[in-house]
């Protein structure tokens, strides 16, 4: 996922997935999405480079929009299914490599778990920094974790990838 927070007021967006994807049989199939804030637009797909992976999509035509932008092939890491809006919570950079910030909007934290691919409770150091959450994942092997934060409302669940 690609957030576009200042730049140019129109500029072609292009997004890649990498060799730990699964492959991509039909890159000609993949869009970019951009949320607007209120909901997912199709920014088309200008082009591709690569078959399998890697590679890259491009947005059809100049996009105006600031925001997230995402691919909505559902056989990649990353899908629309996984992005909570900004009035919510977000985690970046995802993939992390000795830190990640979730952000909460001024909510109070509960409590936070990290779950690795195993089930494991992982313990970590996290402080707390305005409205956001620091986590040094600096210790933590490669791979996919599972970050449940519990608020004053229902706990959200969020997936981290690490790379070292």
């Amino acid at each position: 996922m690609l957030n576009r927070t200042a730049g140019a007021a129109t500029v072609n967006v292009t997004i890649g997935w990498g060799s730990n994807s699964e492959t991509v049989t039909s890159p000609s199939l993949l869009r970019v999405a951009a949320w607007d804030g209120s909901l997912w637009t199709d920014q088309g797909n200008g082009g591709t480079t690569g078959i399998a992976a890697p590679g890259t999509v491009t947005t059809a035509s100049p996009s105006t929009v600031y925001g997230p932008f995402t691919l909505n092939e559902n056989k990649l890491p990353v899908g629309l299914e996984d992005f909570l809006p900004h009035n919510e919570i977000s985690i970046y950079p995802n993939p992390a490599t000795s830190s990640a910030f979730i952000e909460l909007d001024a909510k109070s934290l509960k409590s936070i778990s990290i779950i690795n691919n195993l089930g494991q409770e992982i313990n970590c150091d996290y402080s707390i920094e305005s409205t956001k959450i620091r986590i040094n994942t600096s210790s933590l092997a490669p791979g996919l974790y599972v970050v449940t934060i519990s608020l004053d409302q229902k706990p959200s669940t969020l997936k981290l990838l690490i790379q070292q």
